[in-house]
């Protein structure tokens, strides 16, 4: 996913708005030269690398919730959307655009 995400949909700072065309299962062809290849490897990495990090930290600051989770599934196997609003809280939605998650690629409101 990452990979598409760069060669694709044009989603990566370095590479840029960029899609590279396919040719079917023909692998021994690429439509970008070696420094571009190196390129895309260390974008699709980094995307992989902080959406990691990110997971790692949500996970962390959850881990009370996470638990509460697993036994309430190690008591009951099938939970409802009822146990989940228990455990978890009702869900809350961002009050404004600044506390969206910010789009990990393009600033819309950088100069350019």
């Amino acid at each position: 996913m990452a990979y598409s995400q760069v060669t694709d949909y044009g989603m990566s700072r370095a590479v840029g708005p960029l899609a590279f065309a396919k040719d079917g299962d023909n692998t021994l062809y690429k439509p970008f030269s070696e420094q571009t290849a190196r390129m895309i490897d260390s974008e699709a990495e980094a995307l992989v690398a902080a959406n990691y990090a990110r997971s790692i930290a949500l996970l962390r600051e959850h881990k009370d919730k996470l638990h509460a989770l697993a036994e309430a599934l190690l008591d009951k196997e099938v939970i409802g959307t009822d146990d989940l609003v228990r455990i978890l809280g009702p869900k809350v939605e961002p009050d404004d655009a600044a506390e969206r998650l910010p789009s990990p690629v393009f600033n819309l409101d950088a100069a350019a």
